[in-house]
């Protein structure tokens, strides 16, 4: 999608995420798309889910401040059955005026982390206590983050897993997937993404260029009992992700996550990446804390406006 290229070309930020780009890829029976058009090219888009009257928008920069993307909101504000929802990548300066204007308040935080090389393992920048533990926690620039890989060849991190009675192994395609989907929902009940993904949708993101199985890590009870908790990785180009870590509720609270944590990092520093990033809710201040703990610094945030 050009637009959506262009635009993070110019934002430093992509303007959408994973789940409306998959919509345009797969299609959805959910999914409102809304275009405005310029002669031959599109120079805005908008995606809105039915089912859960979230929203995503992207307008070309050189076409901003002339009212399309409040004509497209409001559009959308019709369209919508409940109160709308919308992200807003980066928390721009130009995002949060535009939402304010239209009369928006802040609902959920969506921190990025990110690090690699030398110094970043040892949480530079960071609050004593750890990055959760208060609200004003800094912000490490994404390009001091970046500086700080050059020269070395893979990420450095501080390992924190420790020994569990889980045993940690690869995902079985063709045997595994109910059972992921079981303790994906249970791990993150109530999120109004993560926990409604089914089979479908993880079929779905397996079949992405970027999938490895190997990078999809499983932790089952010992003699090769049910799955209790996941981590799943990402590698694109040098950048390693950790994509997602989910631990049933029968197994948190046990290290079960800073063990899957460090196996998944461990994968990654195999993969040879230089840097690492991962995305988590401001609100979960534990698991914010483990990943401070490990290395990872805030270097970004999106925020989501609801009306």
């Amino acid at each position: 999608m050009a637009l959506a290229t262009n635009t993070t070309a110019h934002d430093g930020v992509p303007p959408l995420s994973e789940a409306p780009l998959l919509a345009l890829r797969y299609g959805s029976k959910d999914a409102l798309h809304l275009l405005e058009r310029r002669v031959d090219r599109v120079v805005a888009y908008a995606q809105l889910d039915l089912g859960t009257s979230r929203a995503e928008l992207v307008v070309a920069p050189e076409v901003r401040r002339q009212g399309i993307g409040r004509s497209m909101t409001e559009a959308l504000l019709r369209e919508s059955s409940s109160p709308l929802l919308m992200w807003a990548h980066g928390d721009l300066p130009c995002s949060r005026a535009f939402a304010e204007a239209l009369g928006a308040t802040r609902r959920r935080e969506l921190l990025h982390m990110s690090t690699g090389g030398e110094g970043v393992a040892g949480g530079e920048g960071l609050s004593r206590g750890g990055v959760g533990d208060r609200p004003d926690a800094p912000i490490v620039a994404k390009r001091a983050v970046q500086e700080r890989c050059q020269g070395s060849s893979t990420a450095r991190f501080v390992r924190i897993g420790g020994k569990s009675p889980w045993e940690v192994g690869g995902f079985v395609e063709g045997k595994d997937e109910e059972a992921w989907v079981g303790v994906n929902a249970a791990a993150f009940v109530g999120h109004p993404e993560q926990g409604r993904m089914t089979r479908e949708d993880l079929v779905r993101r397996m079949s992405e260029p970027w999938f490895d199985p190997d990078g999809l890590l499983a932790a089952r009870e010992p003699g090769g009992g049910d799955l209790r908790g996941y981590v799943w990785t990402k590698v694109v180009g040098e950048v390693g992700e950790i994509y997602a870590i989910g631990v049933h509720p029968s197994a948190q609270g046990v290290g079960l996550g800073r063990a899957l944590l460090t196996a998944g990092l461990e994968h990654l520093v195999g993969r040879g990446v230089r840097q690492v990033e991962l995305y988590v809710e401001a609100e979960r201040e534990r698991a914010v804390r483990m990943y401070a703990q490990a290395g990872f610094v805030i270097v970004g945030r999106d925020v989501q406006y609801g009306w």
